[in-house]
């Protein structure tokens, strides 16, 4: 073999080699693939009829305060509450129902991300819109006794000023 000839051998060597070696990286990149990272997914969703009801993130505090929803209302005053020891405020009445269920339905059945950018791109009237369109056709059976209970269950699990 002249020199020529072993240094192409040499280079079509190592070139197979790193073919390989990358070959053999490209299962680790990705952890757990395929239905074992699906079961071992910590999914914090909750199943509420036909909708997954996410779980309660702090950016959530902004789109509802942008949508001038009252659970944000509510929120931030047992807070304030909390952190200044004055006695926690009544809360008020929020009926599961019409607009503000639709816009909190729409809020936690979508990622926060695809909410904040909707709210961000074309403003709170878009989602109000979007949500309207989507939730206004369902029953008050549905929104009452599927969507707000898990959407309140998420917000108890992921926020709560007592705990912790």
């Amino acid at each position: 073999m002249t020199p020529e000839e072993a240094e192409i051998a040499i280079a079509k060597t190592q070139a197979q080699q790193q073919a390989a070696e990358a070959a053999a990286k490209e299962p680790l990149a990705v952890p757990l693939p395929g239905p074992t990272r699906d079961a071992l997914a910590l999914d914090e969703s909750i199943q509420a009829g036909k909708w997954r009801v996410r779980a309660f993130q702090d950016g959530d505090w902004e789109v509802l305060a942008a949508l001038g929803h009252p659970l944000e209302r509510n929120m931030q005053e047992q807070l304030l509450a909390m952190f200044t020891g004055k006695p926690k405020p009544d809360e008020s009445v929020f009926i599961p129902r019409g607009p503000l269920m639709w816009q909190l339905a729409y809020v936690m059945t979508r990622p926060g991300i695809e909410v904040d950018k909707l709210v961000q791109d074309k403003g709170p009237q878009a989602v109000k819109d979007a949500a309207k369109a989507e939730f206004s056709r369902e029953t008050s059976h549905t929104l009452a006794n599927d969507i707000y209970p898990a959407i309140m269950k998420q917000v108890e699990l992921n926020w709560n000023p007592g705990q912790g």
